[in-house]
Order: structure tokens, then C-alpha cells, then sequence
């Protein structure tokens, strides 16, 4: 290739490259970018999905949510937390809120217990407010008639029609 051949070469790729820049320019100049979304899929999976650390999948399918302080700290499994200072992800239960608690599901327990102290299966105390790090599940009271202490709150309540709200039943004791 002679030297005149490669300066029409060049002088056809500068045109070339003014015409491509005039266009960008037409398309572009004194235009508002369009609003838009970025979805896809997260990059630490770890952090998206609640499941049971018990499941051993924590990981893989992300952790549970966080209610406290004790709970960023992420315990071992089967480890007792210490005892928490700050809440986190307080809500309420309203129809709007977390959702009304159903009356035919909600039961109410009393564990086995030290002085308002929760004990495990094995009888070893367990932080009443990290649930989910509950290795061994503590036992359920009994009564002195050899019947746990669990009751779901339906069996106790009645619909008063005349002011539409849940009253319960009231028990006399001697």
C-alpha cells in the first residue's frame, strides 16, 4: 500500500467516524434519559429468603428475620444468645399490619421454666426471644391432671354480637 493509498484510507475513516459522531449527537443532545427499572436477581441469595436455621440451608436460602440485636450477630446453631438490648422489625397484627391473628389458629402456651426462665428438652435455659436458635425445643407445662398447658384462644372466647368484639370467658377460682 502506498502512502497516498493509506492517507485516502484514513481520510475515509475520519468521515466515516464525524458522520457516526453527528448522529450520536442528534439522538442524544439536550434529551432526558427515560426513567426505567433494574430488577434481576440478587447477588447474595443469603439475605432474600427466610427459612429455619435448623434446616442447615441458611445460606442457600437466606436467613431468618431479624428481631433483635443478639440475632445480627447470627449464633451458632444450638448456641444460646445473649440476652438482647434493641428490637428490631416491630410490627403489629391488624388486618393491614402483619395480618389479624386467625382465632382458630392462635394458641397460647406456658413452657417449661426456672423463674421465668425457659428450659429445653434437656432442661438447659434458652433465650425466650431468639426462638429460631432453639436447638432443643423446651417442654410444655403440664397441669396437675397430666395435660399440657397449650390451649388455642377460640376455646376460651365468645363473639359478642351487641358490641362485635371478642370477650372471654370469665373463670371464678376459690
Amino acid at each position: 500500500m502506498t502512502l497516498n493509498e493509506k492517507i485516502q484510507d484514513l481520510e475515509q475513516q475520519i468521515k466515516s467516524l464525524q458522520s457516526k459522531i453527528e448522529d450520536l449527537t442528534n439522538t442524544t443532545d439536550n434529551k432526558y434519559i427515560a426513567p426505567y427499572t433494574k430488577s434481576g436477581e440478587a447477588v447474595d441469595k443469603s439475605r432474600i429468603r427466610s427459612t429455619d436455621i435448623s434446616t442447615g440451608l441458611g445460606r442457600v436460602m437466606g436467613g431468618n428475620t431479624v428481631w433483635n440485636d443478639t440475632e445480627l450477630k447470627l449464633p451458632a446453631y444450638g448456641q444460646n444468645p445473649t440476652d438482647p438490648t434493641k428490637g428490631y422489625n416491630n410490627h403489629g397484627h391488624s388486618r393491614y399490619s402483619g395480618g389479624a391473628l386467625d382465632i382458630n389458629i392462635l394458641e397460647v402456651v406456658e413452657y417449661a421454666n426456672t423463674n421465668g426462665i425457659i428450659l429445653d428438652s434437656n432442661g438447659s435455659p434458652i433465650n425466650k426471644h431468639c426462638q429460631q436458635f432453639w436447638k432443643n425445643h423446651p417442654n410444655i407445662t403440664m397441669d396437675d391432671n397430666g395435660v399440657e398447658k397449650i390451649s388455642n384462644l377460640a376455646d376460651n372466647m365468645i363473639w359478642d354480637e351487641e358490641n362485635a368484639a371478642w370477650r372471654f370467658f370469665a373463670v371464678y377460682k376459690d
